[in-house]
């Protein structure tokens, strides 16, 4: 494969040892600073560099890591659906959502990118989205009791989200009803009472 130079604090032998880098260049520094690496051996330390800081809450350095390996490999589904992790634990629902899209489009058989994006659409409050991805996941391996847990999540957070907007337009309509402000309380009301039970 092509080689690539990367400076040597990023040779696999530092990855273990030294701390994340998150300026990673192939062109830094001299030519006594840098080594030469092959694209399989850059993705994997990237990706390992990427665990690491995954692994240490470091989700802004971890993502900055996959980023950094798909330049490289961009069809590389599982450091998509890992940057989709850090990206969902950073609160970037979309960008989490489109990456793990993207690993379950290279390899759609992949458990954990059905599960990542079905997770995200979840969160976005897309619940068909969040539904097919569990289906999907669960064609892959139906005894998954994560799919089925989730699954069953999304269908609740389905059902609640329905009820709730069943009661604003209730509400609406009642206070287009009442031309002296008594439905707009009643509705309130309602409203609350409702909340309190979902």
């Amino acid at each position: 494969g092509a080689l690539r130079t990367v400076p040597r604090a990023l040779s696999a032998a530092a990855a273990s040892a030294g701390e994340l880098d998150d300026s990673l260049s192939p062109n830094t520094g001299g030519a006594d600073t840098e080594i030469a690496v092959s694209g399989a051996a850059y993705v994997a330390d990237c990706r390992s560099r990427g665990n690491e800081a995954f692994s240490k809450r470091e989700y802004g350095q971890a993502t900055a890591w996959y980023t950094h390996g798909l330049r490289e490999a961009p069809e590389d589904a599982v450091l998509l659906s890992n940057r989709a992790a850090a990206r969902l634990a950073l609160g970037q629902l979309r960008d989490a959502a489109a990456d793990s899209a993207d690993a379950v489009a290279l390899q759609p058989r992949y458990l954990r990118g059905a599960l990542r994006a079905a997770v995200c659409h979840l969160r976005i409050g897309e619940y068909d989205a969040a539904r097919e991805y569990c289906l999907q996941a669960l064609d892959t391996q139906p005894s998954s009791a994560h799919a089925h847990a989730l699954l069953e999540e999304v269908r609740t957070a389905d059902k609640r989200s329905a009820e709730v907007a069943l009661l604003a337009h209730a509400a609406a309509m009642a206070d287009e009803t009442d031309g002296h402000g008594h439905g707009h309380a009643l509705s309130a009301a309602r409203a609350a009472a409702w909340e309190d039970v979902l």
